[in-house]
This record gives C-alpha cells, sequence and structure tokens, in this order.
C-alpha cells in the first residue's frame, strides 16, 4: 500500500546535489550526531586486533579488547603522528605510535613515553587519546562521533531488531566491500529507497522479478528519520523463491515471505529476506563522491538436515555474487545521475511517482537539515 494519492514533485534541487556548503551542513548536522556502520566483530577474530577506517574526515582506529572493541583517532598526543598506516593488525597489550614509540592503553591514557625525563614537568595522563562511543548490534560494529550519542536502538529504530536477529548467530558474515564510488551521496541513498528502476537498472538481475503489486507492498514512515518497506511474496510469484525458500526449510527455518527494507536517516538501510541480510552505510567524501559500505550475511541454519549442509556453501556464494552485480549496477547508475543533475541545462521535470514516495520522506529530513545552507524548492510530501 502506497501512502500518497499522486505523483509528487522533488523536494530537492540539483543544487544540494553538487554544493559543497550543502554537504558540509549535512555532515555537521546529520551525520555526526549518529551512528557509523564500521564492521563485524569476525574481522577481528583475535584479542588486540584492530583496524583502521576514515569516515567523514576521521581516521579511526578500532581495538577489541577481550569481548568489547574501543575507538580512537588514529592520532598520537605527542606530534599528531598517525598511530598506524597499517589498515588491520594486532596490538596485544598498547597501542603504539609508529614514529616515537608513544604507548596507550585501552581507556586511551598515555602508558610510556620513551625518554620520559626530557618532556618535564609533564603529569601522568595528561595527554591521551580522543575517544569516541562504540555500540554493538548483533555482530554489527557501530561508532559515534558525538560525545553523547543517542542510543542505538533509537538511532537504528525498526532496523535494530532486524540487525540484531539477521546479522550474527544463525546467519554467518559472508561479504564485505567498500568501494568509493562518483557521485552525491543522496543519490547512492535515493536508489535504495525505491524499486522503480529495477526492471531498466537491473535487467540481468533483479529486473528478473516482476515489479510488486501495490497490494503486496507496504509503505512506512515511522517518524522523520525512519522509513520502512515490507513486501509480501509466495513461493508461486517465481521459481527461484520457491527454490530458495525449499533450501531455508532444510536449514531449519520456516520461510516468512516478507522481505523488509528499514532506513535511518541520514545514510543507514538493512534488507532482509528469509535467506539473507545485508547492512549497508553511505559516507559523503565530498559534494560529487561517497563510500558505500556493505556487509551481508546469509542464513545458515540452526538445525540443518544433511541436504542443507551440502547445498549452503553453494547458496551463500550464488547470493553473494548476485547482490555485488546489483550493487555495481546501482553504483553505475548513480554516478550517471550526478553527471545528469551537473548539466548547465535540465529539461523540466522532477517528479517522484507514488512507488518513490519514500524519497519524498528522505529529502524532508534532508531540508530539515540542511534548509538555511541552501534555497529550497518544492512542497512538503503529501502522505
Amino acid at each position: 500500500m502506497f501512502l500518497s494519492d499522486s505523483h509528487q514533485p522533488t523536494l530537492l534541487t540539483p543544487r544540494h546535489y553538487l554544493d559543497g556548503n550543502v554537504t558540509e551542513r549535512e555532515i555537521e548536522r546529520g551525520f555526526i550526531p549518529g551512528w557509523h556502520l564500521v564492521g563485524v566483530s569476525d574481522e577481528f577474530p583475535v584479542d588486540g586486533g584492530f583496524r583502521t577506517i576514515s569516515i567523514l574526515g576521521r581516521d579511526i582506529i578500532l581495538w577489541r579488547r577481550g569481548d568489547r572493541f574501543v575507538c580512537f583517532l588514529n592520532v598520537c598526543s605527542h606530534r599528531f603522528c598517525a598511530l598506524t598506516a597499517a589498515v588491520k593488525g594486532r596490538f596485544l597489550e598498547r597501542l603504539r605510535c609508529q614514529y616515537h614509540g608513544w604507548e596507550y592503553d585501552e581507556s586511551g591514557q598515555t602508558r610510556k613515553i620513551p625518554d620520559a625525563p626530557a618532556f618535564r614537568p609533564l603529569e601522568q595522563g595528561r595527554l591521551g587519546l580522543v575517544e569516541y562511543p562504540v555500540a554493538t548490534v548483533g555482530d554489527l560494529v557501530f561508532v559515534s562521533f558525538h560525545p553523547a550519542p543517542e542510543t542505538i536502538e533509537s538511532f537504528l529504530g525498526e532496523a535494530h531488531s532486524i540487525c540484531a536477529e539477521r546479522c550474527g548467530g544463525d546467519w554467518e558474515h559472508v561479504w564485505s566491500w567498500e568501494p568509493t564510488c562518483d557521485g552525491n551521496w543522496k543519490l547512492a541513498m535515493e536508489i535504495t529507497l525505491e524499486g522503480y528502476h529495477t526492471v531498466a537498472a537491473h535487467e540481468g538481475t533483479l529486473g528478473r522479478f516482476p515489479l510488486p503489486r501495490e497490494e503486496a507492498m507496504t509503505h512506512l514512515f515511522q517518524d522523520d528519520s525512519h522509513t520502512g518497506l515490507m513486501v509480501g511474496f509466495s513461493d508461486s510469484d517465481h521459481p527461484e523463491i520457491s527454490r530458495t525458500s525449499r533450501l531455508i526449510r532444510r536449514l531449519g527455518r520456516t520461510p516468512e515471505y516478507v522481505y523488509h527494507h528499514q532506513h535511518a536517516f541520514p545514510h543507514f538501510g538493512v534488507i532482509a529476506s528469509d535467506a539473507y541480510a545485508i547492512a549497508q552505510a553511505i559516507y559523503p567524501v565530498g559534494p560529487d563522491r561517497h563510500v558505500n559500505l556493505y556487509r551481508m550475511f546469509v542464513y545458515r541454519g540452526h538445525r540443518p538436515s544433511w541436504r542443507g549442509r551440502l547445498l549452503y556453501p553453494g547458496h551463500a556464494a550464488g547470493l553473494r555474487g548476485f547482490w555485488e552485480r546489483v550493487f555495481a549496477e546501482d553504483r553505475a547508475v548513480t554516478s550517471e545521475h550526478h553527471r545528469g543533475m551537473s548539466s548547465t541545462v535540465l529539461p523540466n521535470g522532477g517528479l517522484m511517482s507514488r512507488r518513490e514516495e519514500r524519497i519524498i520522506h528522505f529529502q524532508a529530513y534532508v531540508l530539515g537539515i540542511s534548509s538555511d545552507a541552501v534555497e529550497t524548492a518544492g512542497s512538503k510530501p503529501r502522505v
């Protein structure tokens, strides 16, 4: 069921996608207060394992300490060198700066300064690392750059329960991908908020499946920063659905026949079906580039039959390959969408169908965090 009774104009102008001042305001007001997906716990298989990543202009180091994770700015407090240039590795007891060997414990406090007498007078513990809050949901690991962020449950909304259930446990992490892509980050977000493009843009993948009937779909606008989609289906809708359902039963799960897609603005989304779950986060790198971070989980079964155990590896590999192609197609279209937006002359247009109405909900959110950075156009969504 769609919530609008007619098509609607877009709320954002091309300038919203092209102006660097708008991107800066969006980062400041929308991204910084939120939570950011940075990885999965099995990417840190041993105590002391670490991973470095750059998000929103901040280079961070995520470090496993026993069963928990800590996160610091990857910058030494001595003379501001990056602590490490490694993408991943292991620090057993302390983080150690690659330049002069300063060492820090899991609270970020300075624990060893080579030739310490040369720094007198210096109070012990005066200089430490910048620490950021960390939260885990299922096996997903999130970081916030706000000193007192809202709870991760509040930020994720309805996506929280899906991530907690299907991103860990009986669901195996099978794929990670973090491409840097051309195009404004909002275009990458918008393509995830509608399925109208699938027939043309995904002709060989998602386009094999017919567009869902309106009566099979439920659009949800939970509040200003959360939206959802549920699609009901059955074995009779497509032979591949029937084959997957049989396998899911052999893996020990009764199919629900519901496709979920939940979004937490500005940049997080999770897709989930009976067979797989995919968490996605989108990070701007200026007005014309973004990073797409994906983590995919496949249901491997609680008490699978011998047929289920035998078929699962090929099933998981097939799903991974399928969605890798889908997201590569999204990436190509987003780049071309940005190129069209950048044209010095544009036709009349800027129109959203009822099937695309969740984009209007997202654009209304964007206006709320960037309205004083650029003049806006359009009207509020009629839903």
